[in-house]
């Protein structure tokens, strides 16, 4: 994800965790909202938005969360908060 903080610009990772268990493919935040770079590194991995069976989302700021839409399949888990 690019930034700009000060008048610098730079650019930060966006970590997601994929975990597959048995016949469950969890995904750990989603990233930002484009989800281009979570999409290729499933490709990669020989998955899809559609293989993924349960997203965990820790926390609903866009650069963890803004993704989600893109996993209509999946089981969302989240706490209220």
């Amino acid at each position: 994800m690019d930034i700009s903080v000060g008048g610098y610009r730079t650019r930060l990772p966006i970590m997601c965790t994929l975990v597959e268990d048995g016949g469950r493919l969890m995904l750990f935040d989603t990233g930002d909202r484009a989800g281009a770079q979570l999409v290729e590194g499933l490709k990669r991995l020989k998955y899809s938005a559609d293989d993924v069976t349960h997203v965990f989302l820790t926390h609903f700021h866009g650069d963890h969360a803004g993704a989600a839409h893109l996993f209509n399949r999946a089981v969302k888990i989240a706490s209220r908060r």
